[in-house]
C-alpha cells in the first residue's frame, strides 16, 4: 500500500492536475504513515500540502514541545500562528502569545491580549495603526466597561458601530460628541440623534440631522 502511495505522490504533477482534493488526501496517509514511522520532519513536510493542514501539524507536535516551538518560529503562515498563538495564551503566558499574535498579524487578538494586561496605549496604538474594525471594537467596549466614554465613542466610530457611539453620547449628555458621530453615521443612527437633539430641545440641529437621515 505504501509504495502506491509513494508511487501516486511522485506521479502527482500527472494524474492529479485536475484533482487536488484527491492528492491531497492521498499526502494525508502518507504523512500519517510517515508520523507512525517516526520520520518526523517528512511528515511535517506532508501535511503542509494536505487539506488540513494546521490539524496534522499541530496534532503531530504536541507530544513534543521542543518540535512545536521550533516549527512554529519558522512558520510564517497566519493560521498556524493563531493556533500556536491561542495554545500559548491557554497556558498563561500572555506576552509570548502576544508575539505570535503579532507574527500572524492578528490585530483583534493583540488589542485583547493588551486590554487584558491593562496596557491601554498599546492597545490604543495597534488599534489606531491596524485600521482593524474587531480591534476598534473590542477596544471601545472595554473603555466603556471601566467608564472612558470619550475613548469609547472614538473607537466605536473607528469601528463603525455607530449605534453603540450614539447611545454613549445620548446616555451621558454629551451633544458636541453626539452631533460630530452622528454626521459619520448611517441614516438610521441620524434620525436617532435627531429623536434626542428635538427632545432637548436643539432644534436647529435636530431638523438638520433628520434632513440627513432620509427619514
Amino acid at each position: 500500500m505504501l509504495s502506491i502511495i509513494i508511487i501516486i505522490l511522485k506521479k502527482s504533477s500527472r494524474f492529479f492536475s485536475s484533482d487536488r482534493v484527491h492528492l491531497k488526501n492521498t499526502r494525508m496517509k502518507y504523512a500519517q504513515w510517515l508520523k507512525e514511522n517516526g520520520q518526523i520532519a517528512e511528515a511535517l513536510k506532508m501535511y503542509q500540502l494536505t487539506t488540513d493542514p494546521v490539524h496534522g501539524i499541530t496534532q503531530l507536535l504536541m507530544e513534543d514541545a521542543n518540535a512545536l516551538r521550533k516549527f512554529m518560529q519558522s512558520t510564517t503562515d497566519p493560521e498556524m500562528l493563531k493556533w500556536y498563538a491561542q495554545y500559548v495564551e491557554s497556558t498563561g503566558d500572555m506576552e509570548n502569545a502576544f508575539k505570535i499574535y503579532q507574527k500572524a498579524e492578528d490585530f483583534f487578538s493583540q488589542v485583547r491580549i493588551l486590554c487584558f494586561l491593562g496596557q491601554l496605549s498599546r492597545a490604543d496604538a495597534v488599534a489606531k495603526n491596524s485600521a482593524d474594525k474587531s480591534a476598534s471594537y473590542h477596544l471601545a467596549r472595554h473603555y466603556e466597561n471601566i467608564g472612558k466614554f470619550q475613548d469609547a465613542i472614538q473607537f466605536y466610530t473607528r469601528a463603525q458601530t455607530f449605534s453603540n457611539a450614539v447611545r454613549i453620547c445620548k446616555e451621558n449628555d454629551l451633544q458636541d460628541e453626539l452631533w460630530m458621530v452622528a454626521s459619520l453615521a448611517r441614516g438610521k443612527d441620524k434620525a436617532t440623534a435627531a429623536a434626542y437633539f428635538e427632545e432637548v430641545g436643539d432644534y436647529k440641529r435636530a431638523v438638520e440631522l433628520y434632513h440627513r437621515s432620509g427619514f
